[in-house]
């Protein structure tokens, strides 16, 4: 692993850093591009971005302290991000739900932008997942196969290269079908693709904590598909019989 890409002085930078905020540029310009191209950008888009970062970083720490509580000493530990302590379900939703919120106060079309945003968000986690794998955060179980990196599955980089074999199939769907299928729909297939190669990803991580035969991680990835799987039936149905609608 390479958790410190380079130091000045006492001063450590370190790969997950890095690799985070580069993904998050990197799935934020994305969505910048595809929003000027769809001709949607009507109102401050850093600000919208900032907005939606923020919220998922408070999303990511919220459910972790949630869900792993024994790993706080005191009250004040829970604010000690720095020493790790994520969880990309709880930034996924703390991101939608400031998106929903800013966009409907900018009064947009918020299927839309959803759709156009699931794009951003893979490829932002995409990226974020290489850091996890440098920091040595997300380690997965030991083995002898030859796709092992020092004994063990390199887990996350198993979900960065998920996300990079579906992404482009899903975008050239995008393209092919944006006109004809009901806004929503998109956004819903990202989150269903994505839970699904996760959810068989973490049979081969290291979790310590599980809830029957599943971890903690597979259960976040089941309800992410099921949510997505409402959502889908939800649009069809309002769309029923109708032209695709304009949602906001």
């Amino acid at each position: 692993m390479y958790p410190i890409l380079f130091s000045f002085g006492k001063l450590n930078i370190y790969s997950h850093g890095v690799l985070t905020v580069i993904g998050g540029i990197a799935g934020a310009s994305f969505i910048y591009w595809l929003a000027k191209k769809e001709k949607i950008l009507n109102f401050i888009y850093l600000e919208f971005i900032l907005a939606i970062l923020l919220a998922g970083f408070m999303g990511a720490r919220i459910i972790y302290v949630l869900a792993y509580p024994d790993q706080f000493a005191n009250f004040w530990d829970i604010f000690y991000f720095w020493n790790g302590g994520m969880v990309s379900f709880g930034g996924f939703l703390g991101g939608i739900v400031a998106a929903y919120i800013y966009l409907k106060y900018r009064g947009q079309n918020i299927w839309q932008w959803f759709d156009i945003s699931i794009f951003g968000l893979m490829i932002g986690q995409a990226i974020g997942r290489i850091g996890c794998f440098l920091a040595g955060d997300v380690v997965g179980r030991f083995t002898t196969s030859k796709f092992s990196v020092y004994a063990q599955y390199p887990v996350t980089v198993f979900e960065s290269l998920w996300i990079v074999l579906f992404l482009p199939f899903l975008f050239w769907v995008y393209l092919k079908k944006k006109n004809a299928w009901p806004q929503g729909i998109f956004f819903s297939l990202g989150l269903i693709l994505y839970g699904f190669g996760r959810f068989f990803i973490d049979f081969l991580r290291l979790d310590s904590y599980y809830a029957g035969a599943l971890s903690y991680s597979q259960i976040g990835s089941l309800l992410t598909i099921l949510v997505a799987i409402i959502l889908i039936f939800g649009i069809l149905k309002v769309n029923e019989g109708s032209p695709r609608k304009s949602s906001g």
